[in-house]
């Protein structure tokens, strides 16, 4: 899907302002369909639009300002989230005219999404799921800065587009595996408000905003390629104003949880820390049979009798 191809050819009719796709080896014209690839079309009058926005709010939201705490919800999403992308773009880059459905399809990728979600909740996929967080984490910012241009960032060179995407994604998997804590707060900010930027566009803009920037970067399908040298990409100004605007949140968003949800990421740590800024409590000690009173032992509210001092402000 990524790497560079042997382009279809296309020949116009003049005459009738039409245009006929061939398979460059073959010469047998391609069946083009539109590349709608699972979005529907319009809002309020199409099912797929409405799952799409009420899924984008229910991922999005909750990543956005509380990722940090979701713990097993939080790796269950990411795993979700990353059978959902993969399949996503698998199905349309497969389907040939007329494919199946943009009702079917979503429906079929939100499967995907609820298998990954069990997996990833388990307690044994932690670590990858923290790894994948940080990966879409970036992944989420170099498709924002892919898409935020007409006919993408780099419009003549596909293939830049996703070296930009890929090297944003490089980025928060060093992150997450350098300072984990930083790269879950990021990663947490950068989903969360991707998903939260994509529910608010599709509202705005239907599918002409990110939803039509998403498929000209993931859909190399032969089938569409006419829909996208018609059509192609044109993001309103709105769109690029709540890419802009995502993007910028993510700092933010992440400094919040950082400040709010000071307990380490996942249940296990938590219950085993105690703060350098806890106020520790003295509580009698019952002396044994036989024995002398001792001095008060310190228990602080989290204190275990293995004790980890952590500063709630550090990362």
């Amino acid at each position: 899907m990524f790497a560079p191809r042997t382009a279809p050819i296309v020949q116009w009719s003049a005459t009738n302002n039409s245009a006929i796709v061939l398979d460059p080896s073959s010469r047998q014209p391609i069946a083009q369909t539109s590349a709608s690839d699972g979005s529907g079309h319009g809002f309020t009058a199409s099912a797929p639009s409405i799952i799409w926005v009420a899924f984008s709010f229910v991922i999005g939201v909750p990543l956005a300002i509380a990722g940090v705490r979701g713990h097993l919800l939080t790796t269950g999403i990411t795993i979700g989230l990353a059978f959902t992308v993969s399949s996503w773009a698998a199905f349309i880059n497969s389907l040939s005219a007329p494919g199946i459905a943009d009702l079917t399809l979503t429906l079929i990728v939100l499967g995907f999404f609820l298998v990954g979600f069990v997996l990833g909740a388990f307690p044994f996929a932690r670590i990858v799921a923290i790894t994948a967080l940080g990966i879409l984490g970036g992944f989420a910012i170099g498709v924002r800065v892919a898409i935020v241009k007409t006919n993408l960032l780099f419009s003549s060179t596909y293939f830049a587009n996703w070296l930009v995407t890929a090297a944003f994604a490089a980025a928060g998997a060093v992150l997450v595996t350098w300072k984990q804590r930083a790269g879950i707060l990021l990663g947490c900010a950068s989903v969360g408000s991707f998903f939260t930027g994509l529910g608010v566009d599709l509202i705005i803009n239907d599918q002409d905003g990110m939803s039509r920037g998403l498929r000209m970067l993931f859909d190399r399908n032969d089938a569409h390629i006419l829909d996208f040298l018609q059509h192609g990409y044109h993001p309103p100004t709105s769109t690029q104003i709540i890419i802009a605007a995502s993007i910028g949140l993510i700092p933010l968003l992440a400094y919040a949880q950082h400040r709010v949800f000071v307990r380490p990421f996942g249940r296990a740590q938590a219950e085993s820390t105690v703060y350098e800024d806890e106020p520790l409590a003295t509580l009698p000690v019952a002396p044994a049979l036989g024995e002398k009173p001792g001095p008060p032992r310190a228990s602080g509210r989290f204190s275990t009798m293995r004790r980890q001092f952590v500063s709630r402000f550090s990362l």
